[in-house]
């Protein structure tokens, strides 16, 4: 067999152009993009002294968690966090902002409508959580908000802190992004929804379509639901309220437009009736109350 040979115009052909390809200059890169900043990016967490509190600005309820413990401070780009555990303060930061971030993004919010920074006092000794419960007429609680401040104990289970924390912080989300009074059924719904919707999202879990998944059945009548201004004393109709608050929100947000939520809620706010305000923002899904009463009676 003959060995195989090259002719020399092609040898020196190949010689030439692979000389060429090592030398050919390699063209300039395109920078990729920065990847986007995870949800909770924004909680650098900055211990400080009260005097060096960026708002040092409180209502009544901060004012008496105040006076009523000692506290060591810090904040983050939304908020002034008082605490009494370091450990503790870290943690929350980080969750309370991601919450911040799933909470406005999941509800289309942009407009920040008050001023300062909210409040957030964790409580990490029991004696001091109770007294301030019993002070501002609550009972025994996990967590509790008013306006823009929010207030809660820290118990040892870390995930059950967790998730009852990201229930304040959507309230607080509420009282800043909509200027007006809220409807108390817009604050309980979207709170209990988010308290599992947010938590299992920041969590990496799955389900968090479903809210907090409480169970009991959520058969309160929606027209009394509408109407009620205070919460109801008695426990278990507390229950079945908060469960059905739960439910009529999960129903806008899931199966008709989360998108299109904010405005709904806008309009609440300027005085307009659920049923007109429903049938002007969603037209395109009923064209009567009636229909809508049909969709979310069959909503489970």
């Amino acid at each position: 067999m003959k060995a195989p040979f090259l002719r020399a115009g092609t040898a020196l052909f190949c010689v030439v152009t692979l000389a060429a390809a090592q030398f050919r200059p390699t063209p300039p890169r395109t920078p990729a993009a920065p990847p986007a900043p995870a949800p909770g990016a924004s909680a650098a967490f900055v211990e400080k002294s009260l005097e060096q509190l960026s708002d040092k600005t409180l209502e009544d309820w901060g004012k008496k968690a105040m006076a009523g413990a000692k506290w060591r401070h810090g904040e983050t780009e939304h908020m002034i966090i008082h605490f009494q555990k370091l450990a503790e303060a870290q943690r929350a930061a980080r969750e309370a902002e991601a919450y911040y971030d799933y909470i406005t993004k999941d509800l289309g919010l942009t407009k920040d409508y008050r001023t300062g920074k909210s409040h957030l006092f964790i409580f990490a000794k029991s004696n001091d959580w109770f007294s301030f419960c019993t002070e501002i007429g609550k009972g025994r609680i996990f967590c509790t908000s008013k306006g823009s401040e929010m207030f809660i104990e820290a118990p040892a289970n870390s995930a059950t802190f967790s998730r009852h924390l990201a229930f304040p912080v959507t309230s607080c989300v509420l009282y800043r992004f909509f200027p007006k009074r809220v409807p108390l059924w817009v604050y309980q719904g979207v709170s209990y929804f988010e308290e599992g919707n947010a938590y299992k999202k920041n969590k990496g879990i799955a389900g968090g379509e479903r809210g907090s998944e409480r169970r009991g059945t959520a058969t309160y009548s929606l027209v009394d639901l509408l109407n009620v201004t205070q919460w109801p004393t008695d426990s278990s109709e507390r229950r079945e309220y908060d469960r059905t608050c739960e439910k009529l929100v999960r129903f806008l947000l899931t199966q008709v437009d989360r998108r299109r939520f904010a405005s709904l809620v806008l309009k609440l706010g300027d005085g307009v009736t659920f049923q007109q305000a429903v049938v002007e923002v969603y037209p395109d899904k009923f064209k009567t109350y009636k229909e809508f009463q049909t969709a979310y009676n069959s909503f489970q």
